[in-house]
């Protein structure tokens, strides 16, 4: 599990991910033991959940990456388009070697409306999320 449970302030299960919102004003997402892959139709309903507890405000946004086997385009444009609805800095937790390459190209050539940032552990993405940075 990506939170424990005493930093859990709200948390939902959906059909591929598990969903948290937690005390310190970062919203999470990361996959069920059992799922590699995230599906459109999935994404657009998770977001929905993120952005009724952002409920106009915006949050840190932590994504666990590390066990993600399908992200394609589809899925980084309608990320990309509607994580600044509910999102100030978005942190993706990856595993480090070629999926970071490939991650931290897809940002550079992307140039996200949000800064966004990939990290090998919770604690670094979570130190960037609740930096001034």
């Amino acid at each position: 599990m990506l939170n424990t449970p005493d930093e859990i302030l709200d948390q939902k299960f959906t059909e591929v991910g598990i969903l948290s919102l937690r005390k310190d004003d970062i919203l999470t997402f990361e996959l069920k033991a059992d799922k590699t892959e995230q599906t459109l139709d999935s994404m657009k309903s998770d977001f929905v959940i993120l952005k009724n507890w952002a409920n106009g405000k915006k949050y840190g946004f932590l994504v666990d990456g590390r066990r993600l086997k399908k992200f394609d385009t589809e899925h980084r444009v309608y990320a990309q388009k509607h994580s600044p609805l509910f999102s100030y800095k978005y942190a993706i937790i990856i595993s480090s070697g070629t999926s970071s390459f490939l991650a931290n190209m897809f940002i550079y050539m992307t140039r996200p409306s949000i800064p966004t940032k990939t990290f090998t552990t919770k604690e670094k993405a979570l130190n960037w999320l609740n930096s001034d940075e």
